[in-house]
């Protein structure tokens, strides 16, 4: 019994590490020039391992059921962010310019809320799509694996050839199915994966010599890959080489999946990341809002036009340190606050009762 209490413990603290290493490298990601060393080669694993991740805790549940637990866990938080993006972006005058009907559809479209500044909470609408594709494919038994197969086929090959949704408005399927799609197939990865990485990390977790080597050598790779395939971005889409973009996911997962067992015995780093991780969905739906609002910020005191994915190496540093710190900031005002709503319920029902 206390194995199997220490395996789960361990299992869910490096899960968690993982997310947090994860949405620092989305700040980072989206701080540093577009194109630069740093960008090419957090861009080549990022987003695949938090759809890896997310695939290692799915289970197969009644379609309506899993609808209705998603709809909470992901839209209402994708509606809310989009609502705080909207009205931060109508009362700044420097962006209230682009704020048109027609960028507003264009957004719910795309379901990519660009034009209201929290672009990032894309993830949250392809990470629900991607997930009921999946509950459906395993509703097909022996022939699920089949249905993933042709689902992330259709993806890919969407996303490889843009043609194909030229005629569509921005050029692109609604809600962006295709990259739906293409998540699903690192869905099916971490799923159908995650016994073997259970037991791989209960390995490693053991063994320190092990640990460092197979950072050393993941690391190694995952800075390889880009060079031999450029720029990726799973949103866009951009894969260039399949056969080097896919293996080149799972390679950086699995080093950051590495690392974090590596930081769950460290109990100060284990406990900041842990607290990163578990709150990650906030700090996503702030981060791009937040980078904005540096750049607006450095630009009315400079003059200078800086816009995202385009900051000099000085400005890409403190915008990423200055929006990690607020967006723990955010968290920990929100996590306080939602602390005392609880606890003012509990106390109003012992009153009532």
């Amino acid at each position: 019994m206390t194995n199997i209490k220490e395996n789960r413990k361990i299992r869910i603290e490096w899960a968690d590490i993982s997310k947090g290493i994860g949405i620092l490298l989305v700040i980072i990601g989206h701080c540093v020039y577009i194109g630069g060393g740093i960008h090419n080669w957090i861009f080549s694993f990022h987003m695949p391992l938090f759809f890896i991740l997310s695939g290692m805790f799915l289970r197969e549940e009644p379609v309506l059921r899993f609808v209705r637990k998603k709809s909470r866990t992901l839209l209402i938080p994708y509606v809310v962010f989009c609502i705080i993006g909207l009205i931060i972006t109508a009362v700044i005058p420097q962006w209230r310019n682009m704020l048109n009907l027609k960028n507003i559809i264009a957004d719910i479209y795309l379901a990519s809320p660009d034009y209201i500044n929290v672009s990032s909470v894309w993830f949250l609408v392809t990470l629900f799509l991607s997930s009921l594709m999946f509950q459906l494919c395993l509703k097909l038994k022996k022939l699920a694996f089949v249905g993933i197969i042709l689902l992330g086929s259709c993806g890919f090959y969407i996303g490889l050839n843009g043609q194909l949704t030229g005629s569509l408005p921005a050029g692109k399927l609604p809600l962006r199915i295709d990259v739906a799609m293409t998540a699903l197939l690192f869905l099916s990865i971490g799923y159908y994966g995650k016994n073997l990485m259970i037991r791989f990390t209960k390995l490693i977790n053991k063994k320190f010599w092990l640990r460092c080597g197979l950072c050393f050598i993941l690391f190694a790779v995952s800075i390889i890959v880009p060079f031999f395939n450029g720029r990726v971005n799973i949103h866009e889409p951009v894969f260039n080489n399949l056969l080097i973009f896919i293996p080149g996911a799972c390679v950086g997962t699995v080093f950051v999946i590495v690392l974090s067992v590596s930081i769950s015995r460290m109990k100060v780093l284990q406990r900041i990341f842990v607290f990163i991780g578990q709150n990650s969905l906030i700090i996503l739906g702030v981060q791009s809002l937040l980078i904005r609002l540096y750049i607006l910020a450095v630009i009315s005191i400079t003059g200078e036009e800086y816009k995202l994915y385009y900051l000099p190496p000085v400005h890409a540093l403190i915008s990423a340190v200055t929006v990690t710190f607020f967006s723990i900031a955010i968290v920990i005002a929100y996590n306080y606050i939602s602390k005392r709503i609880k606890e003012k319920k509990t106390d109003y029902q012992k009153y009532a009762d």
